[in-house]
This record gives structure tokens, sequence and C-alpha cells, in this order.
């Protein structure tokens, strides 16, 4: 009887010790596969963004559908945002009236800087105009808006509530992102945060975000008179499958772009902050170029 329960008691211990071998080997395959794969991706990553020829000093590339950064640089410094403002005033707008509102053109909203073909007395849908706004960089438009909407004072802080809101580093100063006369800049976020806000707007607003991810756009007001404005993005054509897309600038800010696209099922959104004005563009097709190559690699390692 001793003899038998030592037996069974040995035959248990043999079978514990070989299920922690086999979970031990299991493991430390997982791992090693684990770490081979992480220093693949290093890899990869060196080979397609390590030596990026950018004009730029803040550059974000974002992978909106894995929910991770691919390429950061100097991402949270703030700097002036120009007209990336207009994201932030399309967002406040339709937050307090209705995409089907009508508003009307007056000589006030027609004042800003910037000659877009707009008239006096002119009515507009508001979603036509904020479309108009977005992909022209229309300054009336956003004042336009801003006045349909709320007093300057009270529009420009609900801008910076909504920006709290989101928890985001930006602050404003008007709805254009025009610099002021005073000197300062009239906005001012990271470029993590313009990805941050410009994905927002893309999952609230797709019907009008969405009008700026092609090179022109041809809207009839209501008073029957029609519009065709080009994109002030003139490098859409050139990226793969794009979504959207916002530029900025000013002589305080230089040139900024924010660009969505579409890349191998994956929605891809890349920022640029202060670059020249036409920097902004060379730079964002060199991050979307070195994005096409980083995905490319990974498919072909298998990862």
């Amino acid at each position: 009887m001793p003899a038998l329960a030592f037996t069974k008691k040995a035959y248990w211990l043999c079978l514990v010790f070989l299920t922690l071998s086999l979970l031990f080997f299991w493991t430390k395959t997982i791992t090693d596969r684990t770490y081979e794969q992480s220093k693949e991706r290093e890899a990869i990553y060196e080979k397609t963004f390590g030596t990026l020829p950018l004009e730029t000093k803040i550059a974000y590339v974002y992978d909106l559908t894995d929910e991770r950064a691919i390429y950061a640089k100097n991402e949270k410094i703030l700097a002036p945002l120009a007209s990336f403002t207009k994201l932030m005033t399309t967002v406040v707008v339709f937050e307090n009236i209705s995409k089907n509102s009508t508003i009307t053109l007056s000589d006030d909203a027609l004042s800003t800087e910037g000659e877009y073909g707009l008239v006096v007395g002119e009515k507009w849908r508001a979603s036509d105009l904020a479309r108009f706004m977005l992909i022209a960089s229309s300054n009336d438009a956003a004042h336009a808006l801003e006045l349909a909407t709320a007093s300057p004072a009270s529009f420009v802080s609900a801008m910076n509530r909504k920006s709290a809101e989101l928890g985001l580093s930006m602050h404003f100063k008007n709805e254009t992102g025009l610099d002021l006369e005073t000197a300062e800049e009239s906005a001012f976020g990271s470029a993590e945060d313009s990805v941050k806000l410009f994905a927002y707007a893309l999952k609230t607003y797709p019907d009008i975000l969405s009008a700026t991810g092609h090179p022109s756009l041809t809207v009839t007001s209501e008073s029957g008179t029609v519009h065709t404005v080009d994109n002030t993005d003139p490098i859409l054509a050139s990226l793969p499958s794009p979504i959207a897309s916002k530029t900025g600038y000013t002589l305080r800010a230089g040139g900024n772009l924010l660009v969505a696209f579409s890349l191998e099922g994956h929605t891809i959104i890349t920022c640029v902050l202060g670059s020249s004005q036409d920097g902004r563009f060379s730079d964002t097709l060199a991050l979307a170029y070195a994005s096409e190559l980083y995905f490319s690699d990974l498919r072909a390692h298998g990862l």
C-alpha cells in the first residue's frame, strides 16, 4: 500500500514537472518571438522614418485605427495653429445650431481678411457654408458662422471650453486663426492635440469634413449662386486614398497641414506645424510616403 501511494505521488509530481516545463518553454518561445518582432519593427521604423528630410521641427503621424502613434517629432510642443482653428469653429457651430440653419451674410461677416466670392445678403445653408469655409479656408465664412451662433466673445469662450472638455492644450482667441494685431498668436496647440481635434471632427461631422478630401468643391447657396473653390491643399492627388485635410498658414505660424488618408485598411493622420508655406506640403508627402513603406514592410515581414 505505501509503495502504491508513492507511485501515485511520483506520477503526479512528474506530471506537474512536465506541465511546468512545457509552460516555461512555451512562454520563452512567445517571449523570444515577441522580442524578435519588436526588433523587426524597430528596424523597419528606422528604415522608413529614421532619416526623413523634414523641414518642419514639429510632426506627428497617428494610426487612428490602432490608436497609436507611428512617428512623433516634438509633438507636444505648443505652436501657432493658424487655420486649424476652423476645425474647432466647425465643432462649436454645430453644437449650437442646426446644419440646416439658414445664414444670411452681413457686411460684418464679410469684413475679414481674404476674398472668397461671397456677397452681402446671400443666404447659405450652415452645413454648406462650413464645407466652403474648411476647403477654401475662408475667413469670411468662419466669421459668418460665428455670428450666426453667438457673439464673438461668447463664441471664443465656447471654443476654449470645448478644448478643455476634449482634454486638449489648445487655446483660441478668434474663430479664424488669423494673427492678431497685438503681435500675438490667435491660437496655439500641439501637433498631438491637433490630430485629436481633427479625429474628433472627422468622427462627429464626417459629412462636412469629407468635402476637404477633394481637390475642389462646387456648392450652390440658398440664393442660387454657384460657387466653385479649390482646396487649399494641392497635394491630395498625391496621397493614398485621401479622406480629409486642413491647411493653415500665417506669417507667425508658418505652414501647417493636417491630412487623413486610408492606408492598408488603417486611417492615418499626419500633422505638420511650423514648416514653411511650401515645406508643409513636401513634409506631409514625405510622412505619407514613409507611412506607405512602413506598412508595406510590416506586411512583408508578417507583422
